[in-house]
């Protein structure tokens, strides 16, 4: 018997972890290769916190870099890859789970954090059932955007949670706007952007996983030490992220 684990558009998912400001830079040039301009401030800060949310800070909850848990279609033309994860939906006022491989769990997936970025902007400005939330993005209004794709059918959940929660992103991204505006992409990185808390990195120490892995790679990582904010090389940083991901179930 045949599932969806064996479409020829399926691939495994994988669980990306990326900063706050790094999800913001990709966004905005999404918006820019859409467009042919980069977004007003509003308008950015509020697809910033749209995706941030869906998401869990683009970290527990971003899969194959969709920004939008934008499910899969399956249609005759549709070609898009998609990957399968647990998921819940609210239906008749109770959350239910679903678990691969039902067709509730196939989410579009992504080769590269900027296709998912693209995509996720084609997808919410090009859409007819979104055309009056896509307007209120526009106009820069986070509350009345949120309840336009309420009433589309974008989520399930409760309005009025996920509505005050983009709000309080929003104020979050606009104080923050600074930072974000200056993140550029670099070949370094700290352990802080990529999300690893002070407890992690001790904790990788004490077990001397990192020590176990730069003897297989014949890599130096003695220079380690128990600082969140130490730049280290960011493609080396990734490589042991993906190494510990394999062993370990982050919260």
């Amino acid at each position: 018997m045949t599932t969806l684990f064996d479409h020829k558009d399926y691939v495994p998912p994988q669980k990306k972890n990326i900063s706050e400001p790094q999800a913001a830079y990709a966004l905005r040039e999404g918006w820019k290769k859409v467009y042919g301009k980069y977004p007003s401030d509003k308008s950015w800060a509020i697809i910033w916190a749209k995706t941030c949310l869906e998401t869990g800070h683009f970290k527990v909850g971003f899969w194959n870099f969709n920004f939008g848990n934008i499910k899969k279609k399956f249609e005759a033309t549709n070609n898009d890859k998609f990957t399968m994860y647990r998921c819940s939906e609210i239906l008749k006022k109770k959350e239910i789970f679903f678990d691969p491989p039902h067709i509730q769990t196939a989410f579009r997936a992504y080769e590269s954090l900027e296709d998912g970025a693209e995509s996720y902007i084609r997808f919410v400005s090009g859409k007819e059932r979104y055309k009056k939330a896509w307007q209120k993005l526009l106009e820069g209004d986070a509350a009345a955007y949120i309840t336009e794709l309420k009433t589309a059918g974008y989520f399930t959940g409760s309005l009025e949670t996920y509505r005050n929660t983009v709000v309080s992103l929003v104020n979050s991204f606009i104080k923050r706007k600074d930072d974000f505006i200056n993140w550029k992409p670099t070949d370094k990185i700290t352990f802080k952007e990529i999300g690893i808390t002070e407890q992690e990195l001790i904790y990788y120490q004490q077990i001397k996983t990192l020590d176990l892995y730069a003897e297989e790679q014949d890599t130096d990582i003695e220079f380690i030490e128990d600082d969140i904010n130490l730049t280290v090389d960011k493609n080396w940083l990734l490589t042991i992220l993906e190494f510990l991901a394999s062993i370990f179930v982050r919260k």
